[in-house]
């Protein structure tokens, strides 16, 4: 399981078996799983319960 996809790392690991990733989906931001409904280039303001 990979917890961070740091410096691409997810993209390198499928290129070791010869595979090209094309995308990638982001869940969650550390703690805060994101909206189900929140669209790809959309944005959700985050209140001070959040932290």
């Amino acid at each position: 399981t990979i917890q961070e996809g740091k410096y691409h790392q997810v993209k390198r690991m499928f290129a070791t078996v010869d595979n090209h990733v094309i995308s990638l989906h982001r869940e969650r931001v550390g703690q805060w799983v994101l909206p189900d409904d929140l669209e790809e280039g959309d944005w959700c303001l985050l209140d001070h319960h959040a932290f």
